[in-house]
């Protein structure tokens, strides 16, 4: 199809690359503004994440500045495998412990400080059974065992201090 090229189809067309070259000055100029702003906030970004990532220990802040967010704490793990079994004592272990003697060496009969002027105490002995046991076991070249037995205290004590109070 043949074109008829006249002066107002020339001009029309100059107007046309007129405007489509003003129109690519503005988004150009628009482009690189916009790049300039893009740049601005990258830099702002870079800073805004430089200060995040300061706190008391890496920089010159004081440590109430750190607010209330503490630091990762980096764990050294292990390069060991675990084997899977609990810690501790494994089922079927017999364990190790020392063994209470029934016949000890020396017997140590301790009574509490309050019956020693107390009339009552040959009374009280009489009546007396052991509280508790502690073995005290002196490992020397041969093997002593002393057993000390923590006489409870019977209701006599109770009456002689009533007495010697009012007294």
């Amino acid at each position: 199809m043949p074109v008829n090229i006249t002066e107002e189809f020339v001009r029309q067309l100059m107007a046309q690359v007129d405007f489509l070259t003003k129109q690519n000055r503005t988004l150009t100029a628009t482009v690189d503004s916009m790049n300039q702003t893009i740049s601005e906030l990258n830099q702002t970004i870079r800073e805004l994440k430089e200060q995040l990532s300061k706190n008391s220990k890496n920089s010159s802040k004081p440590p109430s500045s750190d607010g209330l967010k503490k630091p990762a704490v980096k764990k050294n793990r292990s390069l060991r495998e675990s084997s899977g079994k609990k810690p501790g004592a494994q089922a079927g272990h017999d364990g190790a412990h020392l063994s209470v003697t029934a016949n000890p060496d020396h017997i140590r009969n301790h009574m509490h400080s309050d019956c020693t002027g107390c009339p009552y105490r040959a009374k009280c002995l009489d009546k007396a059974c052991i509280k508790e046991t502690r073995h005290e076991i002196d490992a020397v070249v041969t093997v002593d065992v002393t057993a000390h037995n923590l006489i409870e205290v019977c209701i006599y004590q109770y009456i002689f201090l009533y007495y010697i109070l009012e007294l």
